[in-house]
């Protein structure tokens, strides 16, 4: 401290004082990269090989595959067999080809068939005995001997129609076309790809990665249930009886949608819709920070309730606004009011737009 001519006392701060701690922990974090970097140069460097099986299963229609699966992509589509087919692409990445062709050796994948359902499991041992801990980083031995991503496997499935899947997928992409039965789906890191199946039920869990669906028919209390965490959630020309839809950082986009019920919701993403609204259909809308855009056909027939706490509301209907604060209300009637609709955003605009 010191004290100036008026005889104010003045505190000074060392800045070298968290100085010194940044710089350290700025060398540490160079450090790690360095040794990753490292790592990802063997990766590229190394060695692949392939081989390709391929199997033939019967199965009814009516039956249920299970399908377990590390790193690689799923692909299923439909036949009108009572049989399934398998193949599966197998990749190893070893330091030479005599490692990568051992590593394809050691790959195993446990296959479980009965009369009406089929197992398929990835196992994966790349993890088994060990731990991983921060101080292995700087263990030469640890980047050794582990085999990171040691072996993809790709899964192509062609399967009977009605067939119900569950299918688990760690890092990948899945594709389902042209399938009938109950679909099950979580995927820990990559894209969902689903078109022209007609399905009672879908429930698809994603942590990060875009969920796309073309041509969806389940309208006979058809029920469709999508999570997602960071990726955006799109629904193309569907028709379905009801809807469940959220993301957490991502977009919600419905394009040409024929639904009776659904439920949107995201935390940190727009929504955008045009759906075709049903007699006594019941539509709820939310998001924390985003905007909502709304497109209706000139039929429309909806009792409207939309509120926002900080941002306007633009509407083609003619419906009466209300300032609130920072935010606006507006509730009214489009057509007869056959249905309900409800819109709401924290940090937002909403948009009502009739689609001519």
């Amino acid at each position: 401290s010191r004290i100036d001519q008026r005889g104010v006392k003045h505190i000074l701060y060392d800045k070298s004082v968290g100085g010194d701690e940044k710089m350290k922990w700025r060398n540490v974090f160079r450090l790690v990269v360095f040794f990753v970097l490292c790592f990802q140069a063997s990766y590229l460097a190394a060695q692949p090989e392939s081989k390709v099986e391929e199997k033939t299963f019967r199965l009814p229609s009516d039956g249920s595959i299970t399908l377990v699966a590390d790193e690689g992509d799923v692909t299923v589509r439909a036949w009108e067999k009572n049989e399934v087919y398998l193949k599966m692409t197998m990749t190893a990445r070893g330091r030479d080809r005599e490692e990568s062709r051992r590593l394809l050796e050691d790959k195993e994948i446990q296959i479980q068939e009965g009369p009406d359902r089929l197992l398929i499991r990835e196992l994966d041992s790349r993890y088994e005995g060990s731990r991983f801990n921060f101080f292995d980083l700087f263990d030469g031995e640890f980047w050794r001997e582990r085999h990171w991503r040691s072996v993809i496997v790709d899964f192509e499935l062609t399967v009977p129609r009605g067939v119900r899947l569950k299918i688990d997928c760690d890092e990948g992409e899945l594709q389902i076309m042209e399938t009938e039965g109950k679909l099950i789906a979580d995927i820990d890191e990559g894209d969902v790809f689903i078109e022209d199946v007609r399905s009672p039920d879908i429930q698809l869990s994603v942590d990060e990665g875009d969920v796309r669906i073309i041509n969806l028919r389940a309208p006979d209390r058809g029920f469709c249930r999508i999570s997602a965490d960071e990726g955006h959630v799109i629904l193309e020309n569907c028709d379905l009886d009801e809807a469940d839809l959220g993301s957490d950082e991502g977009d919600i986009i419905l394009r040409d949608v024929r639904v009776r019920r659904f439920w949107l919701s995201t935390d940190e993403g727009d929504i955008e819709t045009y759906f075709r609204p049903v007699r006594d259909g019941q539509y709820r809308m939310e998001t924390d920070e985003g905007d909502l855009e709304i497109r209706l056909p000139a039929e429309a027939s909806l009792s409207v309730r939309m509120r926002t706490d900080e941002g306007r509301i633009d509407s083609d209907y003619g419906l009466s606004r209300q300032r609130r604060d920072d935010g606006e209300l507006v509730e009214g009637t489009i057509g007869r009011g056959e249905g309900i609709l409800k819109a709401y955003t924290q940090e937002g605009d909403i948009y009502i737009i009739e689609q001519r």
